[in-house]
């Protein structure tokens, strides 16, 4: 049998706050965060928890290399030190996750709600029957790409999309671009999900395509389901 392992004390947490809204902010993350020192996290991250959150460390992707390193001195010199991350770091958390690691050696992450699981219950789609894809990250996503393009024509897709870079837009148009006979899919995209500016737009994969190759319809803050056959 392999090592049992119930320390988690000396391990920094990464706590996932959810998709924005204070009322998907697990009562353990509230916990994690009001007990800590400082706070490191990406500006809009921490604008969503800064009610429970004493001194923060505010970062942004030009200087994240820098203020994690400095989180991370604190850290090793005594203080308290939580990181944050939007949702679930184990969805599309994975790369800043890596950042606080490095900088501070163990982490434990403590999970959130990711909003494609609420996407899924907007959109009416079972999450453990779909094929969901994170393409909100650095470099390539060819691999994730092709999973995609091989789910569709069995199963229902949850997909983060990559602002502004492949939008929802271009995730319709790459999927057709492999099955044009998925055009009447249904389709639903969620934007700000939990959030006051929530929007839920209905609509196919071939009228998604059809969409303005370039500047996209949607927010940032979106998220793709198309519904299953």
């Amino acid at each position: 049998m392999g090592e049992r392992d119930f320390d988690t004390g000396q391990r920094v947490p990464v706590v996932g706050i959810g998709p924005g809204s204070d009322d998907y902010l697990t009562v353990g993350g509230r916990r994690v965060l009001r007990t800590a020192d400082v706070v490191v996290g990406f500006t809009t991250v921490l604008d969503c928890v800064d009610e429970h959150v004493g001194e923060r460390l505010d970062c942004s992707y030009d200087d994240q290399t820098e203020r994690l390193a400095e989180f991370g001195e604190r850290v090793r010199d005594g203080e308290s030190g939580v990181a944050v991350a939007m949702g679930d770091p184990n969805c599309s958390g994975g790369q800043f996750v890596d950042r606080v690691r490095a900088a501070v050696g163990e982490v434990r992450v403590c999970p959130g709600v990711s909003s494609t699981q609420v996407a899924a219950a907007r959109a009416g789609v079972a999450y453990d029957e779909a094929a969901i894809e994170s393409l909100h990250k650095r470099g390539d996503c060819a691999a994730e790409r092709e999973r995609l393009r091989a789910a569709l024509p069995e199963r229902a897709l949850i997909v983060l999309p990559l602002p502004w870079q492949t939008m929802p837009e271009d995730i319709a148009r790459d999927l057709l671009a492999s099955h044009p006979e998925a055009g009447d899919r249904r389709a639903v995209v969620c934007e700000s999900v939990t959030l006051p500016g929530e929007t839920l737009t209905r609509t196919t994969l071939a009228e998604l395509a059809d969409g303005a190759d370039g500047e996209s319809a949607f927010s940032d803050l979106s998220v793709l389901v198309v519904q299953p056959p």
